[in-house]
């Protein structure tokens, strides 16, 4: 007889899948750190969506205004004024004229037409950097990478929501370590030329435009690093404020993990944990926590142990209300983020799907692609068969031996 907490601590391990991975986090060779060199052979574009008062970070982009490039949508009279108003005050200006319904993405592809350095960072309005960005693209530049993620962190954390949502950025960015191609629209480094490339083949829909670069990007075989550098982005300081935003990224969530299901299946775990455990086991997660309340202490006691353990850097007394956060995030934000997926496909006639199949590409695109060796392809591979035992086998081991018992 299989005891009552199997099937709930099995669910939790497997959730725990993309936390525990962040044990590697130190070891990773994806990983680049500035070096204090700098360079100035880089263009910020700030793609003002909506309504001018999206520009917050004005004042930490003084510094950089001679490379500041603010991508406006004039679909609006009051946007138009904007963009003429901050245009005699001394900044760049790129204009269009796009639906709203098409996302920022669109917006920045036409921007890179004005781009003449080699290297172009995408910054959100509320985003603002602890250091020199010149450092950190010289890092990039350093590394020969085309692509790169940076580290991206709540700008402060006084309220509740905003104290839970810092654990959850410092434990996010230590994944990026990992997987560096997970690209964050507050702020990350391209090549120039491989960013034409990249939004060339991009949907240009809202929600989860910013890690489809990401995405494309591997598809490519360029290379892809993560730079160990820190921007800080305005986070909502309410639950209120936070579900709206997590609505939409639920939806992204959606459209990546389900309606372009074949381009994950390259990465096995996250395959199975974004589909797998998110959606088609939700029945299941709400079933044993009505079922199984007996054993819902012990569940919590272990996934804040392993998620403490294996974020050990980036510890926070917060952790210990991390698992309720998660929880119900993990209960009630997906089939919320599906039907708000629906609803705007629906609104905007769009699927969202992505422009890419799903076998690589191969050498021969505009931008010199990088072909992943077999020795790299085995690492990986063997990476996540590693992986997938060390979650099986202890639950395996419990299994067997309760039907020996």
């Amino acid at each position: 007889m299989i005891p009552d907490i199997v099937p709930p601590l099995l669910v939790v391990l497997f959730l725990l899948a993309f936390d525990v991975q962040n044990v590697a986090a130190g070891m990773s060779w994806r990983v680049v750190r500035p070096t204090g060199r700098t360079t100035r052979d880089y263009t910020i574009i700030v793609p003002i969506w909506g309504d001018p008062r999206y520009w917050g970070n004005r004042e930490h982009l003084e510094p950089y205004k001679d490379r500041v490039l603010l991508a406006c949508n004039v679909h609006t009279p009051q946007m138009a004024a904007f963009a003429d108003r901050i245009e005699r005050e001394g900044w760049r200006v790129f204009r269009t004229w796009d639906d709203p319904k098409i996302s920022p993405a669109q917006t920045i592809r036409k921007a890179l037409a004005a781009v003449d350095t080699k290297w172009v960072l995408r910054l959100d309005g509320d985003s603002f950097p602890a250091d020199d960005f010149g450092k950190a693209v010289a890092a990039a530049e350093d590394a020969d990478a085309d692509v790169c993620s940076v580290k991206v962190l709540p700008s402060r954390r006084h309220t509740v929501a905003e104290q839970l949502q810092g654990v959850e950025y410092d434990i996010a960015m230590r994944g990026r370590h990992v997987r560096p191609w997970a690209t964050s629209g507050a702020c990350h480094i391209v090549r120039t030329e491989a960013m034409r490339t990249i939004m060339r083949k991009h949907s240009l829909w809202f929600f989860g435009e910013d890690i489809e670069t990401g995405v494309i990007a591997e598809h490519l075989q360029l290379k892809v690093r993560h730079v160990d550098f820190v921007v800080y982005t305005v986070v909502p300081e309410t639950f209120r404020q936070l579900f709206k935003q997590r609505r939409c990224w639920w939806a992204g969530h959606f459209r990546l993990s389900v309606l372009n299901f074949e381009q994950q299946i390259r990465f096995p775990v996250l395959a199975m944990y974004n589909v797998g455990l998110i959606y088609l086991l939700l029945h299941g997660k709400w079933h044993e926590l009505i079922t199984a309340t007996q054993v819902i202490p012990v569940l919590i006691l272990v996934y804040t142990l392993l998620t403490t353990l294996s974020n050990w850097p980036v510890r926070s007394r917060w952790l210990i209300a991390f698992p309720y956060y998660t929880l119900a995030q993990a209960l009630i934000m997906p089939p919320i983020g599906a039907l708000h997926y629906f609803v705007t496909r629906l609104r905007w006639r769009r699927a969202g799907r992505y422009r890419i199949t799903f076998f690589k590409a191969r050498p021969g695109s505009p931008v010199e692609l990088r072909s992943h060796t077999l020795a790299a392809r085995a690492v990986r591979l063997a990476w996540h068969v590693a992986f997938l035992v060390a979650i099986a086998a202890p639950v395996a081991v419990a299994v067997t031996a309760a039907q020996l018992a």
